[in-house]
């Protein structure tokens, strides 16, 4: 696919745009199970709007799934870094004890709790699914209507084979289920046409749950916060560049820390987090030969231009899309003086 990056052009970005920002990501506090793990004002310079000021150091954190966090993971969280909230972008996260006696699992604040500006006192860990119904909706008519012979000929035996292997996982060979997860993975995004065409449906059909994910972290920042997906690449990684953006932080920047995700990705901890065998796990020599596998577990740093050329392409600007979502200037301001320094 024209524009994809090959493994060796993503190590060559990541390293060009990341600097020692991996090696922050990937030994940040000693972490055990917290994977993909770091502070979104690791890289961000001083700003080039908002008179210049800075991002706030520990206040606005990133990372995958905390449902595989240790004891000593959660004590790090509760005791380091001071986390007052963490934010799950996934739908239905699983209890996890360790972490529910610090952060009970809750759904998250409603838009008429939000409105008031106003954090609970109490430490939490709130459910904010970005794909919901819309979502789900919108990517099926993307299926049927945009590619409606593949996903016939292809997507619909893919997607009943996955549910067959996963239903019957303990009677499957390690090699079939590799062959079956990675057959799924390729046909879904050479149908979005890589990453960029994932996100590009998350934009157009998510709008409300993105803008509540926004205020929760505007209105929640005040404390340190994290938040987290699966893999803390997608979804996450679209609501953190929404943030910095919202914030004036320029656009290099945004795509920077978006791509430091790629360390972790291509790693085979990854696996661990998706849960699957490390031998199911895409080999180097794979990805090196699969640009659409590469873009499933990758965080293709084409993605995230490809989004943000979207906003800009159909809005005009970011802050336009922002409006459009209902973020508008005064919780863009609002946000600002969360997460931005004072002068």
């Amino acid at each position: 696919m024209d524009g994809m990056n090959t493994m060796g052009d993503v190590a060559d970005s990541v390293s060009k745009l990341n600097g020692n920002d991996i090696l922050k990501a990937e030994n940040m506090q000693e972490f055990e199970k917290l994977y993909n793990i770091r502070d979104v004002s690791d890289g961000i310079s001083q700003l080039k709007f908002n008179g210049g000021r800075r991002f706030r150091k520990g206040i606005l954190m990133r990372s995958a799934t905390t449902t595989m966090c240790t004891e000593s993971d959660v004590k790090l969280l509760v005791e380091i870094l001071q986390i007052h909230t963490i934010m799950d972008l996934r739908s239905h996260p699983p209890h996890h004890p360790p972490l529910d006696r610090y952060y009970p699992l809750m759904p998250a604040p409603s838009h008429e709790e939000l409105i008031t500006k106003i954090p609970r006192k109490e430490s939490g860990r709130f459910e904010m699914p970005i794909i919901g119904g819309k979502a789900r909706a919108a990517f099926l008519q993307h299926f049927l209507f945009h590619n409606p012979l593949h996903s016939i000929s292809v997507m619909a035996p893919v997607g009943m084979s996955t549910k067959v292997v996963l239903r019957y996982k303990d009677r499957v060979s390690e090699s079939v289920r590799a062959n079956v997860q990675n057959t799924a993975a390729r046909e879904m995004m050479r149908s979005f046409k890589g990453a960029g065409g994932m996100y590009k449906i998350l934009l157009q059909s998510t709008g409300l749950e993105l803008c509540q994910a926004l205020q929760i972290i505007a209105v929640y920042g005040e404390r340190p916060i994290l938040v987290h997906c699966l893999s803390g690449k997608d979804r996450t990684g679209l609501v953190i560049a929404l943030t910095l953006l919202a914030c004036g932080v320029d656009r290099e920047s945004v795509e920077k820390d978006y791509a430091i995700s790629n360390a972790f990705a291509f790693s085979i901890i990854h696996a661990e987090v998706l849960g699957l065998p490390k031998e199911v796990f895409p080999t180097r020599e794979t990805l090196d030969n699969d640009p659409f596998l590469r873009e499933y577990y990758g965080a293709p740093l084409t993605g995230i231009q490809e989004a943000l050329d979207f906003i800009e392409e159909n809005w005009g600007s970011f802050d336009a899309y922002l409006d459009w979502i209902g973020f508008d200037s005064s919780w863009r301001s609002f946000l600002c003086d969360r997460l931005l320094e004072h002068h």
